[in-house]
């Protein structure tokens, strides 16, 4: 299918192993790979499917429906990996993460200084609900170091 196109073909968000992956791209079947960090077993399941996929010179742009931990992770992900074409961003209120990563332009501004991945994930629990802890104060933003976002904002 991928040879009848004229654009293109990005998949993968399906697929879980490296095997699976290497299948694909041996096939040709792909000219970018969209796997999902929560589907394929973490980050360094990633960074294997990432390696098969530079070796067949084929990009990654993480398929990144998953919330705010996820995009958190997948940012720490494109922060280690150079093939990286831009990462799939959906919008997700949420109680527990009280700063998470916004785009701003079109890029998520990474955060170095921050602990663990970047984004205050701790919370106490209150009447059975996680209640977030206070949020961290506003830090500048790095324009050297962003990764930019693909917004899948509802219609």
């Amino acid at each position: 299918m991928r040879a009848q196109l004229d654009v293109p073909l990005a998949t993968g968000e399906s697929l879980f192993l490296p095997q699976d992956f290497l299948a694909l791209l041996a096939a040709g079947g792909a000219d970018i790979v969209q796997p999902d960090i929560c589907v394929v077993g973490g980050l360094a399941q990633m960074r294997r499917i990432a390696a098969i996929t530079e070796a067949h010179f084929v990009t990654v742009a993480p398929h990144n429906p998953m919330g705010p931990l996820a995009t958190a992770v997948n940012v720490d992900f494109a922060a280690s990996h150079h093939g990286l074409k831009m990462l799939e961003y959906k919008p997700c209120e949420t109680t527990w993460c009280p700063d998470p990563y916004l785009p701003v332009d079109g890029y998520l501004e990474l955060r170095p200084d921050r602990p663990g991945r970047g984004g205050d994930r701790r919370g106490r629990a209150e009447g059975g609900r996680l209640r977030p802890l206070g949020a961290r104060p506003a830090h500048p933003p790095r324009r050297l170091d962003r990764l930019r976002v693909a917004n899948r904002s509802p219609p």
